[in-house]
């Protein structure tokens, strides 16, 4: 097992990563997002091992040392500042550190070559999505996913080529109602993939007929998978997180992406029918 969280507060990206012994490393940690950490490692039953930032924080108070004091783990800051060519282990994961050309001059990349299960190439950067690329990270393979520190765009994430090809962030293909939607679940058509991007525990609450769980943070995880499929809808709560799924297909090229427009909330008021578990 391999697995990703994203964390999202005014534009910024925060991550924690562990593998399948539940090692962890927070990525990036924000002061006012430690509530959201401590309640994730908690139900998850990770344990923190590095607390890195990817950058020099002046724009938000960084929540590196607290999670170095709490769980007394090695961080990125002096004395063990990373640079170029240091390796960091997290459980199974190693970590090859990059130099990138960030806000700051000792921003850094973390490139996780393999990560398991068959996944390679994923980059943890101090640089923004879609503002381009440093030359450290130009040389990786195109496929590499590139999880940003900052993002204009409202994307999740993004990939090496994509970024080499400049693109601009891009609105869904299209949206679609509740009503609709529910006579598309019930038909099930060739090719297509029903997303519910809620975490499992609101899924598992209850989901529309037919959809499929896929939290959002795991997006990324699966994109060989929805690239191959003919039409992708999203959905979640209210619209907000399915929508930032859509746009960042879109992005990455994939022609046909739908968001079901009120999520979940707006298929309880049409009194639709639903499922537990």
């Amino acid at each position: 097992m391999f697995g990703i969280r994203q964390f999202r507060s005014e534009g910024f990206l925060s991550y924690i990563v562990y593998d399948r012994a539940l090692a962890a490393v927070l990525i990036d940690p924000r002061l006012d997002l430690m509530g959201d950490y401590r309640e994730f490692l908690l139900e998850r039953g990770l344990k923190p091992v590095w607390a890195v930032d990817t950058r020099l924080h002046a724009d938000h108070p960084s929540a590196i040392h607290l999670v170095a004091g709490e769980f007394g783990v090695p961080n990125s800051h002096p004395p063990r500042k990373l640079k170029q060519g240091d390796r960091i282990e997290v459980g199974s994961l190693a970590f090859n550190v990059l130099t990138v050309s960030g806000p700051t001059e000792d921003s850094i990349a973390l490139y996780l070559e393999k990560a398991g299960d068959g996944r390679e190439g994923i980059v943890f950067s101090g640089e923004a999505a879609g503002q381009g690329l440093s030359d450290s990270l130009k040389k990786l393979p195109p496929s590499t996913l590139l999880f940003p520190a900052y993002c204009l765009g409202d994307l999740l994430f993004s990939t090496v080529k994509a970024e080499l090809e400049g693109k601009e962030p891009l609105s869904p293909s299209s949206s679609i109602g509740v009503t609709k939607y529910a006579l598309k679940l019930k038909e099930q058509g060739a090719g297509c993939l029903f997303l519910d991007v809620r975490e499992p525990g609101e899924f598992q609450a209850g989901h529309m007929p037919g959809a499929r769980n896929m939290p959002l943070s795991e997006v990324a995880l699966h994109l060989d998978e929805i690239s191959k499929a003919k039409r992708v809808y999203v959905s979640c709560l209210s619209g907000g997180r399915s929508l930032l799924a859509a746009k960042t297909l879109s992005y990455l090229g994939l022609p046909d992406v739908v968001n079901v427009t009120g999520g979940y909330r707006a298929w309880l008021q049409a009194e639709l029918p639903t499922e537990k578990g």
